[in-house]
């Protein structure tokens, strides 16, 4: 309840504070707060109570750079529901919904007020697609341009460049240095607009551009030969016969003139790549066939082309030579069953019985597929639920496909498409079974089949389950998918749901497969990380130094000490080596049990085993005796880090009565040590100027403290004597013993500037 209402005061004294000053500063002010992990309601409120005195771009960029921008999407919102036309405020609105993946397409093509070259700035990294959603709403030629050339999305920019009816920006990307121009050409489809002014500026450009050729295969495309008198007569294609008539420098062959050609062998030869060009396939394959006599050529063909019609004329052929199995085949690709009789009486002539049994399945499955969806959608009294089961119980796909796409079992339509081999669309489908067993399945076959970014997509809905970790690892690494298994936690990190199981387990991986990342991903989540599973898992010799980190946050202080041994290549600190050795008796209690150990060491005459016993001193907490050890062994810096750490004012004043680190000893132990007393050390020994910051500081914080009690307490003098930094003013004391001269020779912290005792300064 106290910390309750200091949060609500400080609130309040923060809101007051901005709206009394400074409004416009309030994006600093939440920056700030962020820096100091302030709660998110917190900041709401503030934003709420301030509202519109400030600046949105402002305040956009102090969250995002903290990556903490969802927390204004309630804010942004009511001032899209309030009206508001700002820019500011649509292109935040719109970065949330893209990272968070809220229908991000809607919002750029409905959205009227957003910056469409900040937002496809933002995107073209994320996701180029929406980039140039954004960039076609703007008009950003160039950028767009640009954008569909670096992530080779042609068909896209195909198809705004038709729809701007810009001749300028065609002459632009048609233009011969630009190394794009062929797979832009390729993607260009005029016969998907019917809007004459688009065709027009397209077949100008290019004849402009002095491209006839590629203009030819554009309009081929469009005005194919099975087009009615009625889409003929169509005001669309008004422009492409124009220059198909008007244009005979071009030598376009007719495919009357074609069929008139004689049948001889030499003539055929040329007839068939004229037919494919003018995509007659049926005429085309017939000349193979017939002329050519070439069943050879003439599947290559049917393959390239792969039309019902094309496979049909090619099985009659290979029938009637007696290539019954190949038959089969091509009548099974053409989805032809007319000619079943024959295909029997070939089978049984040739006794091709295994075809006969595949084309007999393939064709009972075909029949009933095509009216069953019409079924279906009629009124009707079928248990479709149970017919999909059975359908898929004897590999009837496409059936069962449809069937449960029609109850809505997305689950099992996941598992029909993957049988299928339609992995994007078994993905979506898993998505909305919202199932972690059809998560699992569809991951798996995804692997299977080499689709890892689609695993990927399932595995990031399974690793949240912390009981689905070990099978989900086990799949990847009997599969040596390691690589793609660490990019997967790796992208699990950021997750919502993220666990302890998740942390351990990548720590796991990377001692076995990627130890350099291992240091790091253990300093930032070591407390998130089951350390003894760690510690118990198989790694590498080289992660000795790694083990003795984990030891040390696990307290299992003998364990570090004997891998720092083990490994001393990789692992041998000597400071940290002595420290795990204090830290072991202190924590065992066993300080008693090395006092014979301790006063040798004491009197050791290596000074390094003298320093041994100072800190198993400090480690049981004997501060006194061990800054009296390093203050004879002239270990200053040891003396006063242990003062600092024992958090003793009479300690901290030890170091400090020591002319030779009394400068240095103010700044390690300011907030233990008593300003009168400093005051008189200072004054007995010659060393203002070295305490002179130090007062500075001190008085400093005085006038801060007063200040701040005279604005909460009113002007009460008596109360600002119990403002003070460290202690409250002591009544004179009697004279402290002077200190002990410094030993002679060089002293601690020598070349700092501090002349020996008795000096003037």
């Amino acid at each position: 309840a106290l910390r309750s209402e200091k949060t609500s005061s400080l609130r309040h004294q923060i809101s007051a504070q901005i709206l009394q000053v400074n409004p416009s500063r309030l994006p600093v002010v939440v920056g700030g707060l962020l820096d100091v992990d302030c709660s998110e309601d917190v900041i709401k409120q503030l934003i709420q109570v301030v509202r519109g005195q400030f600046s949105t771009d402002e305040l956009v960029a102090e969250v995002e750079k903290r990556n903490r921008l969802k927390l204004l999407l309630p804010w942004l919102e009511n001032r899209v529901h309030e009206g508001s036309e700002e820019p500011a405020t649509h292109n935040a609105l719109a970065k949330i919904y893209i990272d968070a993946n809220n229908n991000p397409e809607r919002f750029l093509r409905e959205n009227r007020f957003y910056d469409s070259r900040v937002i496809g700035k933002y995107t073209e990294k994320r996701d180029p697609h929406l980039s140039c959603l954004a960039y076609e709403r703007g008009q950003c030629d160039e950028d767009l341009i640009r954008v569909c050339n670096e992530n080779s999305l042609f068909k896209s920019e195909a198809r705004y460049l038709v729809k701007r009816k810009d001749e300028t920006l065609w002459a632009q990307v048609l233009q011969e240095d630009n190394p794009y121009r062929r797979q832009l050409i390729d993607q260009t489809a005029l016969s998907e607009t019917n809007d004459p002014e688009e065709i027009s500026v397209a077949v100008k450009s290019f004849m402009a551009a002095d491209l006839p050729n590629e203009l030819i295969e554009l309009l081929e495309k469009r005005q194919q030969p099975s087009q009615s008198a009625e889409s003929a007569s169509h005001p669309a294609t008004r422009p492409t016969r124009r220059v198909m008539s008007t244009s005979p420098s071009w030598r376009i062959l007719t495919l009357q003139r074609l069929l008139r050609l004689p049948s001889a062998t030499s003539c055929s030869r040329r007839r068939s790549p004229c037919f494919k060009k003018f995509s007659v396939n049926e005429s085309a394959i017939k000349v193979l066939i017939e002329n050519i006599r070439n069943l050879d050529r003439a599947y290559e063909f049917a393959e390239k082309c792969n039309e019902p019609a094309v496979w049909s004329q090619l099985a009659s052929a290979q029938l009637e030579e007696g290539f019954v199995k190949e038959a089969i085949d091509s009548f099974i690709k053409a989805n032809d069953p007319s000619c079943y009789v024959d295909v029997v009486f070939g089978s049984l002539a040739t006794r091709a019985l295994g075809g006969f049994d595949r084309a007999g399945v393939r064709l009972r499955q075909d029949r009933p597929a095509r009216d069953m969806e019409e079924f279906i959608n009629s009124p009707n009294h079928a248990k479709i639920a149970e017919v999909a089961d059975r359908c898929f119980d004897q590999e009837m796909y496409e059936a069962a496909k449809i069937l449960y796409s029609n109850v809505s079992n997305y689950a099992r339509l996941a598992i029909t498409q993957v049988k299928l081999g339609e992995f994007q669309n078994a993905v979506e489908s898993a998505r909305k079974a919202n199932s972690t067993k059809t998560w699992k399945e569809v991951c798996f076959s995804c692997l299977e089949s080499e689709e890892y970014r689609l695993a990927q997509i399932c595995g990031l809905n399974i690793i949240i389950h912390a009981d689905e970790l070990e099978e989900l690892i086990n799949f990847y690494q009997t599969r040596g998918l390691f690589n793609e298994l660490i990019s997967l936690f790796e992208a699990g990190l950021g997750l919502d749901r993220a666990h302890m199981g998740l942390f351990t387990e990548l720590a796991i991986l990377y001692s076995k497969y990627r130890t350099a990342k291992l240091k790091e991903h253990l300093e930032l989540f070591w407390s998130r990380i089951n350390i003894p599973k760690v510690l118990r898992a198989p790694s590498r010799p080289t992660c000795g130094a790694e083990l003795v980190f984990l030891y040390d946050k696990y307290e299992e202080f003998d364990n570090a000490i004997l891998t720092m041994m083990k490994h001393p290549t990789e692992a041998w600190r000597e400071s940290f080596f002595k420290e795990m050795i204090s830290n072991f008796f202190a924590k065992e209690g066993k300080v008693a049990m090395v006092k014979p150990y301790l006063k040798a060491c004491e009197k050791h005459e290596l000074l390094e085993f003298r320093r041994i016993a100072a800190l198993l001193y400090k480690g049981n907490n004997r501060f006194s005796q061990s800054i009296e050890l390093c203050k004879r062994d002239r270990l200053y810096k040891d003396a006063m880090q242990f003062a600092g750490e024992s958090r003793d004012s009479e300690l901290a004043a030890a170091p400090a009565a020591l002319t030779e680190c009394f400068s240095a000893c103010l700044y390690q132990c300011y907030d233990l040590l008593k300003p009168d007393r400093v005051m008189e050390l200072a004054w007995r020994y010659n060393l203002m100027d070295y305490t002179m910051p130090y007062m500075v500081q001190v008085m400093a914080e005085y006038q801060a403290r007063a200040g701040a009690a005279r604005a909460g307490r009113g002007s009460n003098p008596m109360l600002m004597l119990t403002s003070a930094p460290h202690h409250s003013m002591m009544p004179q004391q009697p004279g402290y013993p002077p200190p002990p001269p410094p030993p002679a020779g060089p002293f601690y912290g020598a070349g700092s500037g501090l002349p020996p005792q008795g000096h003037h300064f």
